[in-house]
């Protein structure tokens, strides 16, 4: 099998790329705002409101990964 990979092949993104790239970059800027928060609070002796924000952040992240895995599953034009 020859496969040629190119420049602009590799610029040409589908649907499916670009909502990928849109999810990931999403939640990565959720948690980043989400540690930011929780580190404000920790520096101003808020230290329940930080602990809540951290364990809020713990739980929901396992499942958005496994919902966003089930969405790309679902979404596979392979399939």
């Amino acid at each position: 099998m020859n496969t040629t990979v190119t420049f602009s092949g590799i610029l040409k993104l589908t649907p499916l790329v670009l909502q990928g790239y849109g999810i990931v970059i999403g939640a990565g800027g959720l948690l980043v705002i989400g540690a930011l928060i929780e580190k404000h609070f920790a520096r101003n002796a808020q230290i329940v409101i930080a602990e809540r924000i951290s364990a809020i952040i713990k739980a929901s992240l396992p499942f958005g990964v496994i919902a966003t895995l089930i969405y790309f599953v679902l979404n596979n034009p392979l399939l």
